[in-house]
């Protein structure tokens, strides 16, 4: 009998802590959103531009230490290379859009040119191409 009563009260007593975890949870983000939703809803500019800013310091600090951790090299051509794939693609379909059909194949010819040229010229010695 005593081996069933401490079965239950070890069941109910987890039970219990993890409701009141929950509990404590939902509290917690309850009082974090709150604000931040009243403040959405008065002002949408200013907590747009907020968050926007708190993002870009965000993406900044993760790009330096990337490059930190990288070095020179690598990331300058990590870096051209995103930036050769991300222009195309938002350029060829705007080009194609308004009618031209030479230019956005000039654009990924140049894209092409530039991801290649990145990976030759910025080359590590000990590293294969990649």
């Amino acid at each position: 009998m005593n081996c069933i009563k401490k079965k239950f009260r070890d069941f109910f007593s987890s039970s219990s802590l993890l409701i009141l975890l929950a509990l404590l949870c939902s509290a917690v983000a309850f009082i974090t959103v709150l604000p931040l939703w009243k403040w959405a809803q008065t002002s949408p500019g200013t907590y747009t531009l907020c968050m926007l800013l708190i993002a870009a310091v965000l993406a900044l600090y993760r790009i330096i230490i990337f490059a930190r951790k990288t070095g020179a090299a690598v990331f300058l051509r990590k870096t051209i290379r995103l930036l050769a794939i991300g222009a195309s693609l938002c350029f060829i379909p705007v080009t194609f859009m308004n009618g031209s059909k030479l230019i956005p194949l000039l654009i990924l010819l140049g894209a092409v040119a530039v991801y290649a040229g990145a990976g030759i010229i910025l080359k590590n010695k000990d590293e294969s191409l990649s």
